[in-house]
């Protein structure tokens, strides 16, 4: 009875010993598991219910180009856009009317060029170089615009002025001009000479004052000074260039 009395009592000592020692190793196993979700509630974000934002790190067009569009290339144009550009196509591509005259000297020779332009108000721009013009005179002589397309056999063969409205002759003519006056042109002691002029008194383009009318029409440089009063020719002398004014091809 003593034996199994003692036997009970070491029994139920060891089960008590293994009980306490069970309850200390889950004790012990505590204090690692918070240390542990404190460490991952430190670190990491606290979950909220925001949208995700996408943020766009693509350059900022508009910005790069100061804020005007740069438009792709091979875009298609609409209707709208093809007929614009069209019309401005058409409008830098429109030929202004031009005409030439190769001024020759009493003896056939060459001795300058002489061209016309009309420009878009109507105005006709005269352009002359000369060079190796023979002359007594230094300084200004006449330059009129004739009323006939010839200069052979001689420079007679030009005609009168240009002037299908019967005016007088002279830019300072109070009954003029005649529609061929010109200012005068500048030679100097060699005979050459640069001139430039602007006139809407007659045009290159179809109508009564169009220097193409039936006979066409001659450049003629005079001997003098054309004093832009006298009539019919300003006392301007002798004629001593002269071209025939010939459109230009198209």
């Amino acid at each position: 009875m003593k034996f199994r009395f003692l036997f009970g009592v070491v029994a139920l000592a060891a089960m008590l010993a293994v009980s306490a020692c069970g309850q200390d190793g889950a004790t012990d196993q505590m204090p690692v598991e918070q240390d542990a979700t404190a460490v991952m509630d430190a670190t990491a974000p606290e979950a909220t219910d925001a949208p995700l934002q996408i943020v766009d790190v693509t350059p900022d067009a508009e910005a790069e180009g100061e804020g005007e569009a740069v438009p792709a290339e091979g875009v298609e144009m609409t209707p709208a856009m093809e007929g614009e550009a069209g019309a401005a196509a058409e409008g830098s591509s429109d030929a202004a009317l031009t005409a030439t005259a190769q001024l020759q000297n009493a003896a056939g020779e060459p001795v300058g060029t002489a061209t016309f332009t009309e420009m878009q108000d109507s105005t006709v721009m005269i352009s002359a170089q000369l060079t190796g013009l023979e002359t007594d005179i230094v300084g200004p002589h006449g330059i009129h615009i004739h009323q006939t397309g010839a200069c052979t056999p001689d420079f007679d063969a030009a005609g009168g002025h240009f002037n299908p409205t019967g005016m007088q002759h002279g830019l300072d003519n109070p009954a003029g001009p005649h529609m061929g006056d010109l200012p005068n042109i500048q030679l100097d002691e060699a005979g050459n000479g640069a001139y430039e002029a602007t006139t809407d008194l007659f045009t290159l383009s179809d109508g009564d004052r169009s220097l193409f009318d039936d006979d066409g029409s001659a450049l003629v440089i005079h001997a003098e000074a054309d004093d832009q009063v006298t009539d019919p020719s300003g006392n301007s002398g002798d004629r001593i260039a002269c071209g025939v004014i010939v459109a230009s091809a198209e």
